[in-house]
């Protein structure tokens, strides 16, 4: 697997290849590598009970994911560095975005830190 995963991201970073075949050449990495998004890792059961990589928490396990995602919504130094990548991947998408990719960059940038800040808040209301 090793092989193929550097062969992949050898494509990726140096070939020709259209913004449309790049995107389905990262999911088939994705899928081959089994990578599955955070809301598969964590999750609440039919019964309600939140459950991690398919294992049920108990009441102090919930407890600890709860005050920690608490934590870090209040942390003031993560919201610097939030406020920090956000600018960057405006400043990536709108001055400096000549290609698809860097384009496409700063869309995930962004997206990657409001799907952070909506799953914390999930979390932060178990």
């Amino acid at each position: 697997m090793f092989y193929i995963t550097s062969i992949v991201c050898f494509l990726l970073r140096n070939s020709k290849l259209s913004l449309e075949n790049k995107t389905k050449l990262t999911s088939c990495l994705l899928d081959k590598l089994q990578a599955l998004p955070a809301s598969d890792i964590i999750k609440t059961n039919e019964q309600g009970k939140l459950e991690v990589n398919g294992r049920e928490l108990d009441l102090e396990g919930a407890k600890i994911l709860r005050e920690g995602a608490i934590s870090l919504l209040d942390s003031q130094t993560r919201k610097f560095v939030k406020e920090q990548i956000m600018f960057e991947a405006v400043k990536i998408g709108v001055h400096f975005g000549d290609t698809p990719e860097r384009v496409m960059f700063a869309k995930a940038a962004i997206w990657q830190l409001e799907q952070e800040e909506e799953f914390l808040k999930k979390l932060s209301q178990i």
